[in-house]
């Protein structure tokens, strides 16, 4: 769909980039009655228009347990996956700390690195 509407309105030099606004600020988290803020007590709501949709709270009250444990899950998987790729963006040419011995050095079970 973009690809539709960018060319329509492209430039013939085409684009250098494309600026988004995904709509989200920190005024918005930060005012206690939008539910997202960590500050200052609110409602649990955390939505973006609070006109659409169940709150936050109204879901957790009539969700099921295992609907609620697979979400759970899904956002675990994800959260994990993000905070693998940043850890080896930041250490770039770096094994992972699980391999060798380093998760038995942080209590983990792993085998320790052979000794030279």
């Amino acid at each position: 769909m973009l690809a539709e509407i960018a060319a329509g309105r492209a430039p013939a030099a085409g684009f250098d980039g494309i600026l988004l606004d995904l709509g989200v600020s920190s005024p918005q988290l930060d005012d206690p009655q939008r539910g997202f803020s960590f500050r200052h007590d609110g409602p649990l709501d955390m939505r973006m228009d609070p006109a659409s949709g169940p709150s936050a709270a109204d879901w957790l009250a009539g969700v099921e347990a295992d609907e609620l444990a697979d979400v759970l899950r899904r956002l675990r998987r994800g959260a994990l996956r993000a905070a693998h790729r940043a850890r080896h963006r930041a250490r770039p040419g770096r094994a992972p700390a699980r391999e060798h011995g380093a998760a038995r050095r942080r209590g983990g079970r792993g085998r320790a690195p052979a000794r030279a």
